[in-house]
């Protein structure tokens, strides 16, 4: 087990189970959060021993998203600096070669929501949260690669609304893959990631960038609008007013 103030990481039969370790902020993405798992995840890739990451939370949410106590300290300039590194951890997790899960353990929001997203695969407890706040704090989301995932007219919805959706709609819209039992989650995600660890390595990275390929614009493309238009509303001034008002 390798562990710091942050992130846990165990890794068994060729899985790496990186746990979230902020509970007491909600697993917010403090910088020093995404640093960690950036480190990990890239880290964990490069290890001919692992095929497969479960990425979970400690206690009782995911990951609130972005440590909005923290952001609303910094000028734009720093606020578009901080959402850039956590734009930089998405496109990382998006982009490894090994197969991603996550297990989501309770409420998924925001960069949570995100975190969740951009992975592989998803699977839940029966009271986990999913919600898309940003737009209430004035700030442009992801749809990308949501709504290949929930179709078009789902993920503007939940963009456009902020509002959240419960674990039994996010099965529904196929946003997760399973929910399980809370004294399962785990033990469910494992014996799942552990049957994809056992293909062969280069098939996993293979399948993976085949799969990503198919969509309609490709990910770079994407990543650079969803950015420019990040880059723009952390700017702004609506932004900074619903924030103050949020916090």
């Amino acid at each position: 087990m390798i562990s710091d103030e942050v992130v846990v990481v165990e890794v068994a039969q060729g899985v790496a189970i990186i746990t979230m370790n902020r509970p007491q902020s909600r697993n917010a993405l403090h910088p020093i959060m995404i640093a960690a798992l950036h480190s990990s995840f890239v880290e964990l890739a490069q290890r001919q021993d692992i095929n497969a990451i479960v990425l979970t939370g400690n206690g009782p949410a995911f990951s609130a998203g972005l440590d909005l106590k923290y952001l609303v300290t910094l000028d734009s300039g720093a606020r578009v600096a901080y959402m850039r590194s956590a734009f930089a951890l998405f496109e990382t997790l998006y982009h490894l070669p090994i197969a991603t899960i996550a297990a989501v353990n309770g409420a998924a929001v925001a960069g949570g929501f995100d975190l969740a997203v951009f992975c592989d695969i998803r699977t839940c407890v029966p009271n986990a949260i999913f919600a898309q706040p940003e737009i209430k704090i004035g700030v442009s989301q992801f749809v990308y690669p949501l709504y290949t995932i929930v179709g078009m007219g789902k993920a503007k919805e939940l963009a456009l609304t902020g509002d959240p959706i419960s674990a039994d709609e996010a099965y529904r819209i196929g946003l997760v893959n399973h929910v399980f039992d809370d004294v399962e989650l785990m033990d469910k995600t494992g014996a799942l990631a552990r049957a994809i660890a056992s293909r062969p390595r280069d098939t996993i990275s293979e399948s993976k960038v085949t799969a990503n390929s198919l969509k309609g614009k490709s990910i770079d493309e994407a990543f650079v609008v969803m950015g420019d238009a990040l880059d723009r509303t952390m700017g702004s001034e609506s932004h900074k007013i619903a924030l103050n008002f949020f916090i």
